[in-house]
């Protein structure tokens, strides 16, 4: 049984050694930490994390558990550092807590599995929460897996920085019905930094943001057993540049729905420059209750694919015919059953219009090969920038 509310403290980073050693040692300082936790096994962070600390790029690293960086601590990952874990493990930044894993195209910081054959949901995932708002009275909301609250009031909260980082084989179940994603942003603040990274085969969704207000670029999914991109609980910011690869169990490359307990926070994205590579199993994009989304600049390949968009709940039925949920600059390539599904004919008739099909759209290495495609500069890659290469999976990445 996993205690949630860990009291232990993690060695301080410049502590003296005194005492056991004899008078001869009283002046030898200990380094920074590189081989672990006081009380954990080397190399593995099994306590949660207080004060500042940091993960060095010399060792692999392992967590243990629930690690929770709390509110005042600061948790530092060099680039080129990895991190294995399995099981019930998990990096869990508290409201006020940091984490500063910022990595390189050469060197990125890497979460995966401790197993020789990794699979989805070998270990639970990294989570951040802040102070931002969610969707209910308070804009506070309770963690799923726990008894932690995440959000508040501050739209511009500042989480830290996650930059080149990929996480891979994440998701696990820590509750009955509860499951952690490969990245969860629970009420994170557009102070934060999240650009390149990649998530790849999660058991559950590979992003998902529950409220919050953080922009984010340079996106990758892949692969994963449930749904590429994920918001909800009144989330609402921006994304540009960011490209989903449904696996051939994947559900939807994005499912947008809200709770919505306070009727004025419902969720609301604005996200351009995507690419979807969709499967045979679902919708491309479910837009569902309490939803408003504005896609721009947009590329979906369907591979029989049963309908491109769905929406669904009065609230995001509204939105489309209000004009606030639209699609611009939005192209389709291979084969649906449906272009757009809802209870509503003038959603339907409305979104219609504003699919494009542009045959032979995207190269293998999805940059643009149709010239309508190009024009528009739509699409993750916009002429021959293939900024994915060098960080994430190998061959994780193609149409």
């Amino acid at each position: 049984m996993i205690n949630w509310l860990k009291i232990l403290a993690p060695l301080p980073l410049a502590a003296v050694l005194f005492g056991c050693f004899g008078d001869d040692k009283k002046e030898i300082l200990q380094p920074e930490p590189t081989t672990g936790q006081e009380g954990c096994d080397a190399n593995t962070i099994c306590k949660d994390i207080k004060g500042e600390f940091k993960l060095t790029a010399d060792k692999t690293w392992e967590l243990e558990g629930l690690i929770f960086v709390e509110d005042g601590a600061e948790l530092t990952i060099e680039p080129g550092t990895m991190i294995k874990s399995e099981g019930k493990d998990a990096l869990i930044v508290m409201p006020g807590g940091k984490i500063k894993a910022e990595g390189t195209k050469d060197k990125p910081i890497v979460f995966t599995s401790k197993k020789a054959n990794p699979a989805p949901g070998d270990w639970a995932g990294v989570v951040i929460f802040g102070k931002a708002p969610v969707s209910t009275p308070d804009k506070t909301q309770k963690f799923e897996a726990g008894d932690q609250k995440f959000g508040g009031t501050d739209e511009e909260d500042n989480s830290g920085i996650l930059k080149y980082v990929r996480i891979e084989y994440g998701g696990w179940e820590v509750a009955t019905d509860k499951e952690l994603n490969g990245l969860t942003l629970g009420g994170v603040g557009r102070g934060t930094t999240v650009e390149y990274v990649q998530v790849h085969d999660g058991s559950d969704d590979n992003f998902e943001w529950f409220g919050g207000s953080v922009n984010s670029k340079y996106l990758v999914s892949t692969g994963g057993e449930d749904d590429g991109f994920d918001i909800d609980e009144g989330y609402q910011g921006e994304g540009q540049y960011m490209i989903a690869i449904q696996g051939v169990d994947s559900d939807r490359a994005i499912e947008a729905g809200s709770v919505a307990l306070d009727p004025n926070r419902i969720t609301e994205a604005t996200w351009s420059n995507m690419t979807i590579v969709a499967n045979e199993k679902n919708q491309a994009i479910h837009i569902k209750n309490n939803v408003m989304l504005n896609l721009d600049k947009t590329v979906i390949i369907g591979n029989n694919t049963p309908e491109l968009v769905k929406v669904e709940g009065a609230v995001a039925l509204e939105q489309v015919t209000s004009g606030k949920t639209k699609f611009t600059n939005t192209f389709y390539d291979g084969t649906f059953t449906e272009m757009v599904v809802a209870a509503d004919a003038a959603v339907v008739a409305l979104l219609t219009p504003m699919l494009t099909q542009a045959a032979d759209a995207l190269n293998d290495d999805l940059s643009p090969k149709a010239e309508a495609v190009k024009t528009a500069n739509a699409g993750a890659i916009v002429g021959n920038d293939l900024w994915y290469q060098g960080w994430t999976k190998a061959n994780s990445v193609k149409k």
